[in-house]
């Protein structure tokens, strides 16, 4: 890993390589206990099972419930069900070991906050006014998310920088 470099997630995880170059958001959350429900069949234990019977013999499955500490994703941030509008702004940047990391990293979702690329192939000198003025525009265009989160309290901190995110989806 090179100076400065984090892990974001496993290689394999997806199927597309993804670059984000320009502003980002970080927030640290706090640990929380979760209740976290597995399907299984008895005779089959070894498999977790999405749906409510066994593909290999057919009988229900079980459901074991536990509660196990972990950190809140986006969704988990938002206190109204009815409306999805942190993840409808954001889009969450998967990392390695979803559950048990204090950040999320997540890049804008919006047509115009310069995270959206056209069509066209074009070569961009990246100059500090020009960083500066994405993180400017970030903070401006997601203004109303940046305060939500800063005043939620599950989050420690928030910040927004400007660099190079790469990884699967």
């Amino acid at each position: 890993m090179e100076l400065g470099e984090k892990n974001l997630g496993d290689e394999n995880m997806g199927s597309s390589l993804n670059v984000h170059i320009g502003a980002y958001l970080v927030v640290k959350t706090k640990k929380e206990m979760k209740t976290i429900e597995t399907k299984y069949c008895e005779k089959h234990s070894h498999m977790r099972l999405t749906s409510d019977f066994c593909p290999n013999c057919g009988k229900p499955t079980t459901i074991k419930t536990e509660k196990k500490p972990c950190y809140p994703t986006l969704g988990d941030l938002e206190e109204v069900d009815d409306i999805m509008w942190l993840v409808d702004k954001l889009h969450e940047v998967p990392l390695n070991n979803y559950y048990n990391t204090s950040e999320i990293i997540a890049t804008g979702n919006q047509q115009n906050d310069f995270t959206q690329v056209d069509d066209s192939a074009k070569v961009f000198e990246i100059t500090p006014e020009i960083m500066d003025g994405c993180v400017s525009n970030f903070k401006t265009v997601y203004e109303d998310v940046i305060t939500y989160l800063t005043h939620h309290n599950k989050v420690e901190n928030v910040d927004v920088t400007f660099g190079v995110l790469q990884y699967w989806w």
